[in-house]
């Protein structure tokens, strides 16, 4: 997935021109360095989204099973949007390291819709939310 992704709407293919560029700004707007284990859960958070999920269903039919094929194509049309500040990133990389680590059947509802009302804030331009608000 990392070798290609649209970054805030241009298409950067290979890992010198797509990936390390992102990191630079990912970079810059949380102030210090990102790491290469960082970076991908930083982009996956895109992907894994019910805004991605509505791009996905949206105009395409699905196999005879119900499922619908992700291809380079689809990839394409996904957004991978730079946070708008420290505060942002932080929030997005922290709630992604918690889903991927794994947790409990229970607790992981929460977890995920924390995260994707971070993605869903970061592309609709909403201010962050925290936890006492």
């Amino acid at each position: 997935m990392l070798g290609f992704c649209r970054i805030e709407g241009r298409s950067q293919r290979g890992a010198a021109n797509g990936i390390d560029p992102f990191i630079k700004k990912l970079s810059k707007t949380l102030g210090r360095d990102v790491t290469l284990e960082e970076s991908p859960l930083y982009c996956l958070a895109f992907p894994n989204s019910p805004y991605a999920q509505e791009r996905l269903v949206s105009g395409r039919r699905p196999t005879p099973k119900g499922y619908y094929q992700i291809g380079e194509e689809y990839l394409g049309e996904i957004f991978l949007f730079l946070p708008r500040s420290r505060a942002e990133g932080k929030a997005i990389l922290g709630a992604t390291k918690r889903v991927a680590q794994g947790m409990s059947p229970e607790d992981l509802p929460r977890a995920e819709e924390r995260l994707f009302g971070i993605v869903n804030g970061i592309i609709r331009g909403l201010p962050l939310k925290t936890k006492g608000k």
